[in-house]
């Protein structure tokens, strides 16, 4: 049954995705100081934010717009461009644009790290794909 777009559903979504190529990877939802294991995702929510005289892909009025940051980080650079590859497919099912996605410096220079933001604007009765 297909269910309502929330944050937690784009989480579990992108989540159930990177799980799917490789369920080796750490996927999270909380920013931390050094990534626990290899290779790891971060799904960050960045922004939530009500639109107000806008009208949604669904119709309806009342629409959010949504912005998630998500970083990749591998021991190789194919490791991190594979897993961008998935997530950015996912991003593109749930109706997100890319915003950015470029790879960054990372402090251990051992670990391969790929920044890509994306946004959407999320109707009342958005919903998730099945």
């Amino acid at each position: 049954m297909a269910s309502n777009v929330t944050p937690n559903g784009i989480y579990t979504y992108l989540r159930a995705a990177i799980l799917a190529e490789d369920s080796s990877v750490y996927v999270t939802s909380v920013r931390e100081n050094v990534p626990p294991s290899l290779p790891c995702v971060w799904i960050l929510p960045t922004d939530l934010a009500e639109n107000r005289n806008a009208v949604a892909l669904d119709g309806t009025d009342e629409q959010m717009s949504a912005s998630y940051e998500v970083q990749i980080f591998a021991n190789t650079s194919d490791k991190a461009w594979a897993l961008g590859g998935v997530i950015i497919n996912a991003m593109k099912e749930l109706n997100f644009i890319r915003t950015g996605y470029s790879p960054v410096a990372n402090v251990d220079r051992t670990i391969y790290r790929i920044v890509g933001r994306f946004r959407r604007a999320v109707g009342a009765g958005d919903m998730m794909p099945e």
